[in-house]
């Protein structure tokens, strides 16, 4: 994709406050370029950790031909739309009460942490945005309708003026969109415009809302 020098005008004080490299959907301010690559090579790591530990249950499971424990192991069943019941059950936690589908700014880090320890019904999907990023205002619609159409409390971050809530959740690109349990721990994330990712992950985690 294209390249683009943004030139961020926020708060002298925050960490994101200056020029950024945007390319396609993802802008990295300059001083955090390392930062994500070091989270990025982290990512790395984890998922050949990860591809390895189950390679080793494979041949282990494999060589017993069972589950080790002299007992057929089974996988779990599918539903019609290739879901998991486990997948389906996660997204059934969210309450399904409905919610006006309205996007929350949060202006404060108290406001941040009330939310996101409040231990309420719904799960939280945070945006992490910023004024100068052309991507973040070119998905804000799309983000919008989300969260007409899923149950959850979206809420929405300029970093500029929260980078210390930023930089608790490793945001190192805008947008960053985090989904968090009723406990604020993390689910998932995505990082730039890209909708149909965006979607998924939150239909991974939280019901469609019920239509009266």
């Amino acid at each position: 994709g294209s390249v683009a020098r943004c030139v961020a005008r926020g708060p002298s004080h925050s960490l994101f406050s200056m020029a950024a490299l945007c390319i396609g959907g993802i802008c990295i301010p300059y001083t955090a370029i390392v930062p994500a690559v070091f989270l990025f090579l982290r990512w790395v790591l984890a998922q050949i950790g990860l591809s390895t530990a189950k390679e080793g249950d494979t041949s282990s499971t494999s060589a017993l031909g069972d589950d080790g424990a002299g007992r057929r192991s089974l996988k779990p069943r599918r539903s019609k739309l290739g879901k998991s019941l486990s997948t389906i059950s996660t997204a059934s936690s969210c309450s399904k009460t409905g919610t006006d589908g309205i996007v929350l700014n949060i202006d404060s880090t108290e406001q941040w942490q009330n939310r996101v320890n409040s231990g309420g019904p719904r799960h939280t999907v945070m945006k992490a945005t910023a004024s100068w990023c052309r991507p973040c205002k070119e998905i804000d619609p799309f983000y919008q309708s989300l969260a007409k159409k899923y149950d959850a409390t979206f809420t929405r971050i300029d970093v500029d003026d929260l980078d210390d809530v930023a930089a608790d959740l490793s945001v190192a690109m805008m947008p960053t969109f985090v989904v968090l349990d009723r406990d604020g721990k993390e689910l998932g994330r995505v990082a730039g415009a890209n909708e149909g990712k965006l979607e998924a992950l939150i239909q991974e985690h939280c019901a469609e809302r019920v239509r009266s």
